[in-house]
């Protein structure tokens, strides 16, 4: 009985609005319809309750929620203080009406086979998060793309700069030690780089979408960062489309 339950929470619809750069899921089938509601413009109480046919309580509670969440505001009719208006202040973004996709849930089914180790979890646990968000229509490939530039920065920090053989080197041994994949350099010019055994697509076939953009942006920031000039980064080739490699071409 309890398995079933969960099932009907998962299958649920849901709908995803951004408000002020934040996140907001909305679960309640009546909060989405007054959402809803309100996307086609401002409306009174009395208009709200009309459409969702349900008791004036039952509205008015559901109406109080949405303002908690910030979601929609209340106002008062200038000519007749006893009218309120009630309009939408955030954005739909994203809707799930099929339920958490099958990758999602296998991917959460390995967590407790990983919670000894890390490199598994966390990458387990990732996947999940660009699974749902794909499930919600929301882009995470420009997440991922942003993700990669910002901890490329980071990284390229800590590596050698103005020397292109020795970062290469050192990109070799960052990805061999955290166990990202196995980097053979195919060609010096332009640089071409062999990604075996990638962490993110390597046995993602069934995937839709490349989640190797991460690797592309993280490698070309790492390149222009430490160079000191601009480098553009190249995919040649992917694990996921049948590659035993991913191929990433650099020129600056």
């Amino acid at each position: 009985m309890v398995k079933n339950n969960r099932n009907r929470n998962i299958e649920r619809s849901i709908e995803l609005f951004s408000l002020q750069g934040e996140l907001r899921s909305i679960h309640d089938p009546l909060h989405a319809r007054i959402l809803e509601l309100l996307k086609a413009g401002n409306a009174t109480f009395k208009e709200l309750h009309q459409s969702l046919g349900r008791a004036k309580s039952t509205v008015s509670l559901k109406i109080n929620d949405l303002i908690t969440l910030g979601l929609i505001e209340e106002t008062i009719s200038a000519t007749d203080k006893r009218v309120k208006y009630y309009t939408l202040k955030a954005k739909q973004v994203g809707r799930n009406t099929k339920g958490t996709p099958a990758l999602f849930e296998q991917s959460i089914a390995k967590l407790d086979k990983y919670v000894d180790n890390p490199f598994e979890f966390t990458n387990a646990m990732f996947r999940s998060v660009w699974y749902l968000l794909d499930s919600f229509g929301v882009d995470s490939q420009h997440m991922l793309a942003i993700l990669g530039e910002e901890v490329g920065k980071q990284v390229a920090k800590t590596l050698p700069h103005k020397n292109q053989d020795a970062l290469v080197k050192a990109i070799i041994e960052l990805y061999k030690k955290h166990k990202l994949g196995y980097i053979k350099i195919v060609k010096e010019e332009p640089l071409t780089l062999h990604l075996f055994d990638c962490y993110q697509c390597g046995n993602l076939k069934e995937y839709e979408r490349k989640l190797c953009v991460f690797d592309k942006s993280l490698l070309q920031t790492i390149f222009t960062e430490a160079l000191g000039k601009t480098c553009t980064l190249h995919e040649l080739a992917c694990a996921k489309a049948g590659k035993t490699y991913c191929e990433y071409e650099i020129k600056s």
